[in-house]
């Protein structure tokens, strides 16, 4: 891209060329992300064993209370696994992410400028500016959550049944109205969040200093930033729309193991979809910054 070139809705084309330019030219750019997926395996077989009596007493009485003492067999433990994966992933990502995206902006920092991406110094980087980093994701998934728990409190205190019948939408579909705008607006809340992390670790500004950057620049290059959020986004639904509409199925006319094949492809598609989404921002605060 031309440093002086207008940024507009065309320049994400642009950007998501160059993307796939510098994941090509540095395969190690995917080393971060490849940790977190190891992690999120290991969870998984974790969650996968929960019947064996070194975990039994840990992960036993929780699924037995919230699902059913069924669920913890063969082969209902396999229809739950999703589920059960899906919780403790938000734990690892809140714990992990905000430190592989931190990483991996600060690699692709390096590629462009035409050095060698360094995985072990940008690790230290990362692990020096965590607090910050961590703090950063705590609060971007409290106002994601917050969004959807608010959505659903509005249609359970205020959507009553002499409402539903007079608009004619019965409340089982508001509530699905109601998570599609949620998710809508989880979208919008990342795309102003969606530079803290390049302003944390390229100009080296603490929390507030880097949402006071990414907002400023959320509202200047708004569209852009929600495209190049928003369709890798639409490429992981994809998996969650498989797994919450099409498993049971899948497994009745397959074999119940075909929730491993489906994990494993939503893996391997996250490990993309993370490294274009993270590259992608990463090159459009570059851009923005190389036009001052």
């Amino acid at each position: 891209m031309t440093k002086n070139k207008r940024i507009g809705v065309k320049t994400c084309g642009l950007i998501w060329e160059e993307s796939f330019r510098l994941m090509w030219r540095y395969p190690k750019l995917f080393l971060p992300s490849l940790i977190l997926i190891l992690l999120e395996i290991l969870l998984l077989v974790f969650l996968f064993l929960n019947y064996l009596p070194i975990f039994s007493p840990l992960l036993g009485p929780p699924i037995k209370v919230f699902f059913g003492e069924i669920y913890r067999h063969y082969p209902y433990n396999l229809v739950l696994l999703p589920t059960l994966f899906d919780c403790g992933d938000i734990v690892l990502s809140v714990i992990f992410a905000t430190l592989i995206t931190g990483m991996t902006v600060a690699m692709i920092y390096q590629a462009q400028e035409g050095n060698i991406p360094k995985f072990g110094s940008n690790l230290l980087l990362s692990l020096k500016k965590y607090l910050i980093l961590l703090g950063l994701g705590i609060i971007v998934t409290l106002l994601v959550f917050g969004t959807f728990q608010l959505g659903n409190f509005l249609v359970l205190k205020f959507y009553t049944e002499d409402v539903a019948e007079f608009i004619h939408i019965p409340t089982w579909r508001m509530f699905r109205l109601t998570q599609y705008f949620c998710f809508f607006l989880s979208l919008v809340i990342e795309t102003f969040f969606a530079f803290c992390i390049p302003a944390i670790m390229i100009e080296k500004k603490k929390i507030i200093g880097s949402m006071k950057r990414s907002f400023k620049l959320g509202f200047k290059l708004f569209l852009p930033t929600f495209i190049l959020i928003c369709v890798p986004t639409i490429f992981d639904s994809l998996i969650v729309l498989i797994k919450q509409k099409m498993l049971v199925q899948l497994m009745d006319k397959f074999y119940p193991e075909v929730v491993f094949v489906i994990m494993g492809l939503g893996f391997c598609l996250y490990l993309l979809t993370q490294v274009v989404r993270i590259s992608s921002l990463t090159l459009l605060f570059l851009h923005d910054k190389n036009e001052k």
